[in-house]
């Protein structure tokens, strides 16, 4: 407020304009004031307050005083004791700010320091910090807040009586037995019964910590909401001991890494939560504390927690289920506490791991996958990613608080994040619908188009062969996995080997100890380390240790090269001539240029005279373009018109070592020598080699080559988990802990690069060696911008709607390309199938998925009604159920009840009116058995399936009796608009997640 002072306008409280609150007659005049008043400050939305208040002295019904702090709540304010309370807070100031939190993450601190400078930024008011008050208050306001909206004002019994779990919200579109789950379910035939499966995700976050501190404070709601009751959970995590998680997977985890991790000064290293997979909600009793990092009992005790007592079928995702369910049978029986413990070969279980965490487990997880196991939909089970996303700013003001505090808090944000999601159901299900529809057919018509292109017989196999895999997939091979049957480096060496060994046998004698195919791997070794060489070699900033033991390296790589050159020296006796040159490169590209123009023309008789290194006259028909009167050899011809100047003739050569380096010249750098492999020299100089040398290191190269893929695509998995650790784990956890990750992760970059130049390498020799060979289908040139996936990274632009997939990852697998030449690579008709069945196989899940999808959704928008009918009725049987109570008590305690009751009634009616004009479009003579219940009017004229929105009923409509056979729920709030859910391209059904 502001008063006229005569020059300007300055601030006065409302107390000194002479404002005085008579309480306890809303307003009125009070028959039996107070003789004085008292000061009050007081917080609101607008600032803080300084008023003067009356206090009423009034006796009540039952000839008693209404104490002070009774009259201040009545008045709507929130006081800071109960004992003459001279601080309160307006209820709009508390739930300003609690929404405010929600949805901003605005913390306490910065809020009420934001009422101080709106109330005085000028520092001349004294007696405004109230934050030790505010913080105490807000805390109070939470509780009471969860209970009044759980009825648990209306319990005869009274909040002390609450259960654990009792005041969180459950997910309306998951099963409830009893609640919104058709009679008999249990005895529903397996293709229907899987409808009420009940989906749960696991997952922990290594942000919300907690501080050691040393504070000790109650928590006001043990166990009550989506924490699990901490005393009983503290004696089970001291009762486990030191347990160590191994990893038997191919993958690396973040979450078996981290499993016994400790950090100092942290009473937690983070939380672990069980969330419902299809919707994100999070469960009651499923969150908790991890002291020690995500140890398997740890989460057994989560999961078993939240589903105790109930009578369903479970599918569990997990990012690392593959290990996790291994001993859970042992460990639910051992070592959960006696209340918990299960016998789960009794339940009904299955186990996936979340779509975007798969790709990083490597081959051999189809039975993990939501792709390819069936009667799971479109299930996506990374929601609970958004949720550490949505937490993770409030973890970082919470974990400066008291444990039992930092709970509450956390429980309320839990619970406001099940609320928001709940309010969305009515867009966000519809939306998935309509894409399931249209996906639905998409995809069936595409398998029935494949399906025809095959035998009858072949698609009956291949079905018989799915079923089987459904049923167990560890007794029948993995129809969605492809098989790997292109060759190694190991196998093909193997191969080579016993080649060689045949030729022996049948008395070829070769002309070296060392085989040629030994000859051939063994300079791909070295040219492997001079790659190695080059890398390390790079780094300009090396410390002088670093370089001495770099130049140790490349003197041991030096001496191996020397020693395989004596070699090569006998395998490929051309050679030799190339190392007197002075440059070598600018004579390898002079050759290739010269060589290719010429090999059309040149004679055959090359060959004899260069493998023998006699002369070579014009007339012995060397074309005239290679003749000149000085030259004796095609090779020096060659030499000659690409404009190199070799050191062999006339005197002219320097005296070199054993290796061919003339001792004049500086001694080239170990990684910088050529190696002169069969790939190096053009067509009409390689022919004059050793018969078949140039075809084995074909063979190896293109088993060089799809080790390189091999190694890129398990490095971009290695690396993406790395990535993905950091964005979840790591960021604004300090620079050591970002540090450590930054060298890993550019540890493993280092290893894609090398990949990437041996591929590379290994497809410019192919270019050489069999220009028009059968492996230009399937090894494509390798760009920087290649080197991505598996899936979308999140340095990309492109949605995941438009994302295209690198060919790295679709490379052919069913042609070997290895075989020597003259022998038969193609497919027979049988070995097509074999790889065709592959892609039949998962065009028939992707159709499978999406009509799963569609029975589920459906399913699951029947449930959300039915829910939300029920709890509408739940909260009317509150009405009248305390009459040990006051009137005017009573009568507001039902009033709060029919309250509710609208509320669960309009979300119904919200639901039923968005969905209900779809299904009219979709299926009009087979409308949904609840929707008779709601009398949807329909619109005239062309309409799309958006084209409606939420009507609330007449007065003269009525709502569901106790029979469900009436027509339509009263929707006393009306609301004009829905909680819609944020958009997305992907067809997943995760993106509400987001």
């Amino acid at each position: 407020m502001e008063e006229w002072t005569g020059t300007y306008w300055r601030k006065i409280s409302l107390r000194d304009l002479g404002l005085v609150f008579q309480l306890g007659h809303d307003g009125g005049t009070c028959p039996s004031p107070a003789e004085g008043t008292r000061k009050l400050v007081l917080g609101d939305v607008t600032g803080i307050h300084e008023v003067a208040v009356r206090f009423c002295e009034c006796l009540d019904d039952e000839e008693q005083f209404t104490y002070q702090w009774v009259q201040v709540f009545r008045q709507g304010w929130f006081p800071a004791t109960i004992d003459k309370p001279a601080t309160a807070f307006t209820f709009r100031m508390l739930d300003a700010f609690q929404e405010l939190n929600f949805q901003g993450k605005t913390s306490l601190y910065d809020y009420w320091k934001s009422l101080e400078r709106i109330t005085d930024n000028t520092g001349s008011r004294t007696g405004l910090n109230r934050y030790r008050q505010v913080v105490h208050v807000v805390r109070l306001w939470r509780h009471l807040v969860s209970l009044k909206r759980a009825a648990r004002a209306h319990d005869p019994a009274g909040a002390a009586a609450t259960k654990e779990g009792e005041l969180a919200l459950d997910c309306p579109a998951c099963p409830h037995p009893g609640k919104n789950l058709p009679q008999g379910w249990e005895e529903a035939p397996p293709h229907i019964k899987w409808l009420y499966t009940l989906f749960l995700m696991l997952d922990a976050n290594f942000k919300a910590k907690l501080k050691d501190r040393g504070l000790e404070d109650i928590e006001l709601a043990p166990g009550w909401m989506y924490y699990v009751e901490n005393t009983k959970f503290k004696a089970h995590v001291d009762s486990l001991g030191p347990q160590n998680e191994r990893n038997g997977c191919s993958a690396e985890h973040k979450a078996i890494q981290n499993a016994n991790m400790r950090k100092e000064g942290y009473i937690a290293s983070g939380v672990g939560a069980v969330l419902c997979a299809r919707h994100a909600i999070v469960r009651k009793n499923g969150i908790g504390d991890l002291p020690n990092g995500e140890k398997f009992s740890i989460m057994d005790y989560l999961l078993f927690n939240t589903i105790l007592g109930l009578t369903l079928l479970f599918l569990i995702s997990y990012d690392i289920a593959c290990q996790w369910h291994k001993k859970l049978a042992r460990r639910a029986l051992e070592d959960l506490p006696e209340h918990l413990r299960t016998d789960i070969s009794k339940l009904s279980i299955r186990y996936a791991i979340p779509k975007k965490h798969i790709r990083v487990h490597g081959a051999d997880h189809s039975r993990w996958s939501f792709n390819f196991i069936r009667w799971v939909g479109r299930t996506y089970a990374e929601g609970i990613e958004s949720l550490w996303a949505h937490a993770n700013p409030v973890s970082l003001s919470a974990r400066e608080m008291g444990p039992g505090m930092r709970r509450e808090h956390l429980n309320d944000h839990w619970g406001g994040w099940n609320w928001q999601k709940i309010l969305g159901f009515a867009a966000y299900l519809l939306r998935l619908l309509q894409e399931a529809y249209a996906m639905r057919e998409k995809h069936r018509k595409a398998h029935r188009e494949l399906s025809s292109t095959f035998p009858a017989d072949t698609i009956r196999k291949w079905e018989d062969e799915i079923k089987l895999w459904d049923e167990d997939p560890s007794q029948v091979d993995d129809p969605y996995e492809e098989k790997r049957t292109t060759a190694t480096l190991k196998n093909t060496r193997l191969q080579i080997a016993d080649e060689e060994a045949q030729e022996l046998a049948a008395g070829t004698l070769p002309l070296t100890d060392v085989s040629p195919g030994v000859f051939i791997q063994v300079g791909l070794e070295l040219e492997e380390q001079q790659r190695v060489l080059r890398a390390r070699n790079s780094n300009s900033s090396a410390s002088d240790g670093s370089k001495a033991e770099t130049q140790e390296k490349r003197n041991a790589l030096r001496r191996r090269i020397d020693s395989w050159q004596g070699t090569q020296n006998i395998v490929m006796p051309i050679v030799p001539q190339f190392r007197t040159v002075g440059n070598p490169s600018a004579l390898a590209a002079a050759l290739m240029t010269v060589a290719t123009a010429a090999s059309t023309t040149i004679s055959t008789g090359i060959t004899s005279s260069a493998a023998a290194g006699g002369t070579h006259t014009p007339g012995d028909g060397q074309p005239a373009a290679l003749a000149s009167e000085n030259s004796t050899t095609p090779l020096e011809a060659l030499l000659r018109n690409a404009g190199v100047q070799a050191h062999s003739s006339g005197g002219r050569q320097k005296r070199a070592s054993s290796s061919g380096q003339s001792e004049s010249e500086a001694p080239a750098k170990a990684e910088d020598v050529p190696l002169w492999l069969p790939s190096s020299l053009p067509p009409i100089l390689r022919a004059s080699l050793a018969p078949g040398l140039a075809d084995k290191e074909r063979r190896l190269r293109i088993a060089q080559a799809d080790d390189a893929l091999e190694d890129i695509r398990r490095l971009r998995r290695i690396i993406t988990g790395i990535a993905d650790f950091k964005r979840l784990n790591v960021a604004g956890a300090g620079q050591r802990s970002t540090g450590r990750v930054r060298t890993l992760f550019t540890k493993f970059q280092h290893k894609i690069d090398r990949a990437a130049d041996r591929y590379r390498a290994a497809r410019a020799a192919l270019e050489q060696l069999d220009a028009n060979g059968d492996w230009r289908g399937r090894f494509k040139e390798l760009r920087k911008t290649d080197l991505r996936g598996p899936g979308r990274d999140d340095a990309q632009h492109t949605s995941e709607g438009r994302y295209e997939i690198s060919w790295i990852w679709l490379v052919p697998r069913g042609l070997d390309l290895t075989l020597p030449e003259g022998v038969d690579g193609e497919l027979d008709p049988q070995e097509f199938l074999d790889n065709m069945k592959i892609e039949w196989a998962r065009s028939r899940a992707r159709a499978e998925r999406w009509g799963e999808e569609v029975l589920l959704l459906e399913e699951e928008m029947r449930r959300v009604i039915e829910y939300f009918e029920w709890k509408a009725k739940w909260w009317r049987e509150n009405v009248g159920r305390r009459s040990e109570i006051a009137g005017p008590l009573r009568r507001g305690l039902g009033a709060y009840a029919e309250k509710q009751a609208a509320i669960f009634e309009g979300l119904a009616y919200q639901c039923a009116a968005r969905w209900v004009p779809f299904f009219r479009t979709q299926r009009p003579n087979d409308l949904p058995e609840w929707s008779t219940r709601y009398n949807i009017p329909v619109k005239t004229g062309k309409q799309g399936s958006h084209d409606f929105e939420p009507r609330a009923p007449t007065s003269s409509e009525t709502r569901p009796g106790a029979s469900g056979s009436t027509t339509v729920v009263n929707d006393p709030v009306n609301s004009s608009s829905d909680s819609e859910s944020s958009d997305s391209e992907d067809s997943d059904q995760s993106e509400n997640n987001t």
